[in-house]
């Protein structure tokens, strides 16, 4: 918010919708920019949120939450979230002008399978209904090989380096063989689409940053390293 200079110096930009205006939209348009808006369709941190919508708890009934983020969980089989999503918040953000979407939290699948067939049935049906906007999944690695036709390119959060309750740290061994294996997998099912790096480091932590930049560039794949509330451009 309030950084349309220097924003316009980047080539791809995801931002918060509600943070820009339609006329801030198409100034960085105008620059040349692809604007992205960032849309959440597995949690939400709206307070009232229709209980039909929600992942339930089996045994209470009541709605699941990330007590990490102070969410909750979404059911994206359910007809009415979805009709929220392609009937009200797409069309919103169409609007506004963004010439393509951020798709998170995509991973609410990974902990309630039971809703996978909604979460890559939505991903599709928002490309289906708005062939002309670019979808940027945001991880999403178990149904990649579902929504890599639908999508432009993947962001990989968290790639190298992490945010941990007293700062940023790289991921040890084991962790960093998992992103190497699920890098390995997003090269199959992308081709020759763009992965994006998202990691975390203090900005005035230049090892950490060069290290988890020099990463991504053994891949290919385009680097932004930035603190965990993505308020400090490099």
């Amino acid at each position: 918010m309030g950084k349309l200079d220097a924003l316009a110096q980047y080539d791809l930009v995801i931002v918060q919708a509600a943070h820009y205006s339609t006329a801030e939209v198409t100034t960085l348009r105008s620059a040349g920019v692809t604007v992205c808006a960032y849309l959440t369709l597995g949690e939400s941190r709206e307070q009232e949120i229709p209980i039909e919508w929600v992942v339930r708890d089996p045994l209470t009934g009541a709605a699941t939450q990330n007590e990490g983020w102070q969410t909750t969980y979404l059911d994206c089989r359910t007809p009415g979230w979805q009709a929220e999503v392609l009937e009200r918040r797409v069309p919103r953000l169409c609007e506004q002008g963004f010439d393509g979407l951020l798709l998170d939290t995509l991973d609410v699948q990974e902990r309630f399978p039971e809703t996978r067939p909604g979460v890559i049935a939505l991903v599709q049906r928002i490309k289906a209904r708005f062939p002309q906007l670019q979808l940027i999944p945001n991880r999403g690695f178990s149904i990649l090989s579902a929504i890599a036709n639908v999508s432009y390119a993947l962001l990989f959060e968290a790639f190298s380096t992490y945010a941990t309750g007293a700062g940023y740290a790289a991921w040890d061994k084991a962790a960093l063989a998992w992103t190497e294996e699920r890098a390995r997998e997003s090269r199959i099912y992308m081709g020759e689409k763009q992965v994006l790096a998202l990691d975390y480091a203090e900005p005035e932590n230049l090892a950490l940053r060069a290290w988890a930049q020099k990463r991504a560039a053994e891949h290919g794949w385009l680097s932004f390293v930035s603190t965990h509330a993505l308020d400090w451009l490099p």
